[in-house]
């Protein structure tokens, strides 16, 4: 390629005939090459053609793509199953501004599964009245996170776009669900799993509220009379973010079928798991006198997460709370990794004189935590209601400083993740600077190896501003992140 100086003048003359291209009829089809050539005016004597004065690939390789932005003024964080307003607009290469004349046929896809997608539709093009390469559409998200809508070619999935992700808050609280079932216990004894309550909107988002949640037995199973007690606050709990943990619950008389249900004013109430209640051991034909009374099995006995949502590598504290205990009892904390089934010792935790104690841990992956308490002589065994703990990996894409390469140039980009993972689907977002803004034109999914890091390459073709930005989609183990935008500048060759 050959270095030249062109003036502003002939600068002026480039810019005319790359405008001149955009509307020729060798760029109609939008194939996947086309040639650039250009002559002098007639009348410029021995002025030699254009294409030999200024450097010109002999191919470039058109795509076209679809813009999907939300439509604002709108509402930050809407709430999960309220309508959000997105506008698509159909993109061809070399063109400024819409295609009007677009009359494809387009389907859509989002990053959650219960997604109300609109119906599949086919642009009118223009005139009007019609399209002219811009429509509307209206999506209903009902699980809350960042989501994202994709709109794709229904003939040429190849031509598609993806919008920026949205973050969709939990709508209004609307019941309360048990997370953990109350297990089986002898009469009067703390029973064997402590149960823990959820407020949850109507498409089954945990939300954030503060209110209060009441236990109480469900007649007639179970045993006429009995009662339900709990240690701490008893059997009114102030949920902590959606969630309301009790310790130390026990019923006092023996029987079958017992279940719980857990109410809250204004909500529908969940109801428990049934579980069954022996009889306690027979009383002493001789008592006698006894040293203090040993602590019953699991008696007050719950861990409890310092945060339920963090973002990798920030870190949580797990404390426990064991009533009776004292100090010096070495209890084990297990994790359970969202979608395993075994439980996994991740460190103890020995007592101090008010039977607390805390772990300060950093989570990988989305997952349960309990505590476990092997038993002795005066303290028998006891194991606590799990508490989850949801992680967001940290993504970083490579490298991180802003480029400046010639036009023609293939560019690479690694996306990580933190910690490494296999299996998880990292969205590559390529976004070009236009007059009208910063349009999407390259959606490029990948899927991580062990390693977590996956790679994206990309010949540079158009001079430019550009940028890379990487999603790691959420899935059973894993909360979405999105990394820092990559600026690239495609600069002409001298």
């Amino acid at each position: 390629m050959r270095r030249l100086s062109i003036g502003p003048h002939v600068a002026a003359v480039v810019a005319a005939f790359a405008l001149c291209l955009a509307a020729a009829p060798a760029f109609a089809d939008g194939g996947p090459a086309a040639r650039e050539a250009g002559t002098a005016p007639s009348g410029s004597g021995g002025v030699r053609p254009l294409a030999t004065m200024i450097p010109v690939p002999t191919a470039i390789v058109l795509t076209n793509w679809f813009n999907v932005e939300r439509v604002c003024p709108c509402v930050q964080q809407p709430a999960a199953g309220t309508s959000v307003k997105f506008r698509v607009t159909a993109h061809r290469p070399l063109l400024i501004g819409p295609w009007t004349g677009y009359t494809g046929k387009v389907s859509f896809t989002s990053s959650i599964p219960n997604a109300v997608l609109p119906p599949s539709y086919t642009f009118t093009g223009s005139g009007a009245g019609k399209d002219n390469g811009v429509h509307d559409f209206v999506v209903t998200f009902r699980t809350a996170g960042p989501q994202t809508l994709t709109v794709f070619q229904a003939s040429d999935p190849d031509m598609n776009g993806t919008s920026d992700p949205v973050t969709i808050r939990a709508a209004a609280s609307h019941h309360t669900s048990f997370v953990a079932q109350p297990g089986d216990a002898a009469a009067g004894s703390a029973l064997a799993a402590q149960p823990v309550v959820a407020i949850r909107d109507q498409y089954e988002n945990r939300t954030a509220s503060t209110a209060d949640v009441t236990l109480s037995l469900v007649p007639p199973a179970g045993s006429a009379g009995a009662a339900l007690t709990c240690l701490g606050p008893g059997t009114t709990v102030s949920a902590v973010a959606g969630t309301a943990v009790y310790v130390g619950c026990a019923v006092s008389m023996a029987g079958a079928g017992y279940t719980m249900v857990a109410t809250s004013s204004g909500l529908l109430s969940g109801t428990s798991a049934p579980f069954t209640i022996t009889a306690g051991p027979s009383p002493s034909p001789s008592p006698s006198p006894s040293p203090s009374p040993s602590p019953s099995p699991g008696a007050a006995f719950a861990l409890a997460s310092s945060s339920t949502s963090v973002a990798y590598p920030a870190p949580v504290t797990l404390t426990i709370a064991f009533a009776g205990a004292g100090a010096g009892r070495l209890v084990t904390v297990e994790q359970r990794v969202a979608g395993a089934t075994d439980w996994v010792q991740i460190g103890t935790i020995v007592t101090e004189g008010a039977g607390t104690g805390s772990l300060p841990y950093v989570p990988g992956r989305t997952a349960e935590y309990r505590a476990v308490w092997a038993g002795a002589a005066d303290l028998p065994a006891a194991t606590s209601a799990p508490t989850s703990v949801s992680v967001a990996f940290r993504i970083v894409v490579t490298p991180t400083a802003a480029r400046i390469v010639a036009k023609g140039t293939t560019v690479s980009w690694t996306a990580t993740l933190g910690p490494p993972a296999a299996g998880v689907t990292v969205q590559f977002l390529v976004y070009q600077k236009t007059t009208a803004g910063w349009v999407l034109v390259a959606t490029a999914p990948r899927t991580t190896p062990a390693s977590g890091a996956v790679k994206y390459s990309r010949k540079m073709n158009v001079i430019g501003r550009w940028y890379v930005q990487a999603i790691a989609l959420a899935g059973p183990a894993n909360l979405g992140a999105t990394a820092t935008k990559r600026y690239v500048r495609v600069v002409a060759v001298r």
